[in-house]
């Protein structure tokens, strides 16, 4: 017997990107694709799955603290372009 899961649990995707934060002038093209894509799979965000993106803004050495912070989160797991 399949068990849904509970409607108010939301599912959280980690996005890790090696740039700046996206801006309304300056979007993250890699998070937009991502975005796109999951919605043509049928999987748009929603108030039950949510994209939580980080950058390294440039510095490679930030990536280990930025997996952790998702990890913290729970994600199902963290996409890296």
């Amino acid at each position: 017997m399949a068990r849904a899961e509970s409607p108010s649990k939301i599912t959280r995707v980690g996005f890790i990107g090696a740039g700046q934060r996206p801006t309304t002038e300056r979007p993250n093209m890699f998070l937009k694709t991502f975005q796109e894509q999951l919605q043509t799979l049928g999987l748009p965000e929603s108030e039950t799955f949510v994209i939580e993106p980080r950058f390294a803004e440039g510095n490679f050495e930030r990536i280990p603290s930025l997996v952790a912070d998702l990890v913290r989160l729970d994600v199902k797991v963290i996409f890296v372009p």
